[in-house]
């Protein structure tokens, strides 16, 4: 099997590629994250300041490639409102003052373009297969997005980020022969407690999915993390549910 060309955040059950480049579609925080990302502006990671209204305010940040994340403040007359543009994507855990009036929109940056770590906006995200990614163990959050190391079983979703030839030992709650790509993925986003499914292509008359309730941060002992990193044959296939 050869080396993708890219690099996907899938959804299994319908085989359904979600592309989340740097584009024109801006979301606005989940409601259950707006009492602590709303109303407030943030002092860290800003890019620009500007007078303007809120249409030209995500024109402002779609026309920079380091701009992820943005702010309005609206005005109490009909006078422009205050746009701030941020290279990283804001969490509660990010310094800022109350400021009412004020909402948070994030652009999607998963799968962007890249050619090195420091490319990709969001904490512990970085260029993988020249995509950027939350790094192994992290979840990508779909309300916040940006990347977590904690995720409730309660907030785990269908949609999986990938990575190829990377396996993680230990903790193989059950295992499945005979299966494929398609089929592990389904597996594992069926399962509740699956957090990552490694399908194990080296023995093609095999290929053994196993499902873990593990990721590469809560294995017992970094030893359990394998990635190779020379040729072109793929042996393993790595996914790592989404968190809400």
């Amino acid at each position: 099997m050869a080396r993708p060309s890219k690099l996907s955040l899938v959804l299994p059950l319908s085989i359904f590629f979600i592309s989340m480049v740097h584009s024109a579609i801006v979301r606005e925080n989940r409601a259950d994250q707006s009492l602590r990302l709303h109303d407030k502006v943030y002092t860290e990671s800003l890019l620009f300041e500007v007078k303007t209204a809120k249409s030209k305010c995500a024109a402002s940040c779609f026309q920079r490639q380091d701009c992820v994340s943005f702010t309005f403040t609206s005005a109490v007359t009909s006078s422009p409102g205050t746009c701030r543009g941020h290279s990283e994507v804001l969490t509660s855990s990010h310094s800022s003052q109350d400021m009412k009036g004020t909402k948070v929109y994030s652009v999607d940056w998963v799968s962007k373009n890249c050619t090195a770590d420091d490319q990709c906006p969001a904490r512990h995200s970085e260029c993988y297969l020249g995509h950027c990614v939350c790094s192994p163990g992290y979840y990508y959050s779909l309300g916040s997005k940006g990347c977590t190391d904690i995720c409730q079983e309660s907030d785990l979703q269908p949609g999986l980020t990938e990575y190829w030839n990377s396996n993680l030992w230990y903790h193989d709650f059950t295992w499945y022969v005979n299966s494929d790509p398609s089929k592990c993925q389904e597996l594992c986003v069926k399962e509740p407690k699956c957090r990552t499914a490694v399908l194990n292509l080296s023995s093609p008359n095999e290929n053994t999915c196993f499902l873990k309730d593990i990721t590469k941060l809560t294995a017992p002992t970094p030893l359990a993390w394998y990635t190779q990193t020379e040729g072109d044959l793929v042996y393993w296939i790595l996914w790592q549910r989404t968190c809400a």
